[in-house]
């Protein structure tokens, strides 16, 4: 028993003894690097919804569109181009009518003008020989017979009232409008019928007023209507009736605004006024 008891003390020294002289371990610096761990062959799956790699798309890859062939743009280009010259030239009529209308009323109010300023007495007249209608139509003691067609009647009772040969012309635009009823040129007798009785030594007012009323009633579309217009508020004037007159200047003023009536109209207000 002692024997065994001084053995096991004998191992225990030895074995104290050598862990004593045994070096300390040294430990390793170096960082351990972790390998990223190993994908499942089958997709991940967070929220229920499959995980997928991003792919890169290259450029050639990508959708383009879809290319148009030179034939169809050229025929795209040829018919803008037929429409443009279409509209281009639908601008220049529309521009010529516009610029023939404004040549035409341009002259026609000269004209109207120039007349009115003859028989006012403000320019003198151009002498004309008479034509072989006028001396047909007017006689010595007033009997009038009409001569050719209607252009030429009318202008034979035009001539007289150009040569200032008022007495004589009345009768010849009275039996004008006798003659061609539904003349194109019955407004513009009745007209300068009523110029005419205004553009006697003795005007005759009421006369003059009849013709002129002619116009306006009948035809409210003639070119003469501004003037005849005008020409009523002229006699009511005269007539002593100022109610009347300015109803018939006003309605040149509102109605004809940009007619060569509203011009004289306003003047002759200007110098009533005045």
């Amino acid at each position: 028993m002692n024997a065994l008891l001084r053995a096991a003390l004998g191992g225990a020294l030895l074995f104290a003894q050598a862990a004593q002289a045994a070096p300390a371990p040294v430990e390793d610096a170096t960082p351990t690097l972790s390998r990223p761990p190993v994908r499942s062959s089958g997709p991940a799956v967070s929220d229920g919804v499959p995980y997928r790699e991003p792919q890169l798309v290259m450029e050639s890859d990508a959708p383009q569109a879809p290319s148009r062939s030179p034939d169809v743009l050229f025929e795209q280009l040829q018919a803008l181009q037929a429409e443009v010259m279409m509209l281009r030239g639908l601008v220049e009529t529309q521009a010529k009518a516009l610029q023939r209308m404004e040549t035409a009323a341009r002259d026609r109010y000269i004209d109207l003008d120039r007349r009115v300023a003859r028989l006012s007495g403000l320019a003198p007249a151009t002498p004309a020989a008479p034509s072989a209608p006028v001396a047909e139509m007017a006689t010595a003691q007033g009997a009038v017979a009409v001569a050719g067609d209607e252009r030429e009647a009318y202008e034979a009772a035009f001539a007289l009232t150009r040569d200032k040969r008022f007495a004589e012309a009345i009768p010849a635009f009275k039996a004008f409008i006798e003659a061609f009823p539904a003349g194109t040129y019955v407004p513009n007798a009745w007209y300068w019928l009523g110029e005419l009785y205004l553009a006697l030594a003795n005007p005759d007012l009421e006369s003059s007023r009849q013709a002129f009323v002619q116009v306006v009633n009948l035809w409210p579309e003639h070119p003469k209507v501004p003037d005849a217009l005008y020409k009523l508020g002229v006699v009511y004037d005269q007539l002593g009736v100022s109610s009347d007159a300015t109803r018939y200047f006003q309605r040149v003023l509102s109605e004809h605004p940009d007619s060569a009536a509203a011009r004289l109209t306003q003047s002759y207000l200007d110098r009533r006024g005045a």
